[in-house]
């Protein structure tokens, strides 16, 4: 007579061949879940250097390129979306920070011109870090603006100067003619 179930062996075959085949799927998932996180990251990041390209046409010819913060009306060498700030931001030690929301949504009563609002709602980038934009690039010809999210690892790797992103970056360059 023959009983019923499993023996131990066949369910430790079955557990083992079980984990093997997870092992061999699981780096197949995972890089297809960071290339998804990269790619809304930098379709955000898109999103926001159109915002600001027509923010930026908008003050052309005004004397005072750089954005005033809407609220406060101080001039702000640099910006930040909604989330946890990265762990480090080399270009923005002692410079004024203000919110992309607000300079992309909010009319700023200092502008002549304002045909906003020039972005949609901003958000943390797909790692809850907030993305920032170093506008260094609107008074210095020979440095860039850009648009970064500071990547996996939450460390903005690309300086202020540089003419590609670094590390594990993801961001934009806005040129302007």
């Amino acid at each position: 007579m023959r009983r019923q179930g499993f023996t131990i062996i066949e369910m430790t075959v079955l557990v083992a061949v079980i984990g093997g085949c997870a092992a061999l799927v699981y780096p197949v998932v995972r890089s297809e879940a960071m290339r998804g996180h990269r790619a809304a990251a930098e379709e955000q990041c898109r999103q926001i250097a159109v915002g600001l390209e027509r923010f930026l046409a908008d003050r052309e010819g005004q004397r005072e390129p750089i954005p005033t913060d809407p609220r406060s009306g101080k001039r702000l060498t640099w910006l930040r979306g909604p989330g946890e700030l990265p762990a480090s931001i080399p270009f923005a030690e002692g410079r004024k920070a203000g919110s992309v929301d607000r300079v992309l949504r909010e009319r700023d009563p200092h502008a002549a011109v304002w045909k906003g609002p020039y972005a949609e709602v901003v958000s943390p980038d797909p790692w809850g870090h907030a993305l920032v934009v170093n506008l260094d690039g609107l008074v210095d010809r020979d440095e860039h603006t850009w648009i970064l999210s500071a990547g996996r690892n939450g460390i903005v790797d690309t300086p202020a100067n540089s003419e590609e992103i670094r590390g594990d970056d993801v961001g934009r360059i806005l040129r302007r003619p």
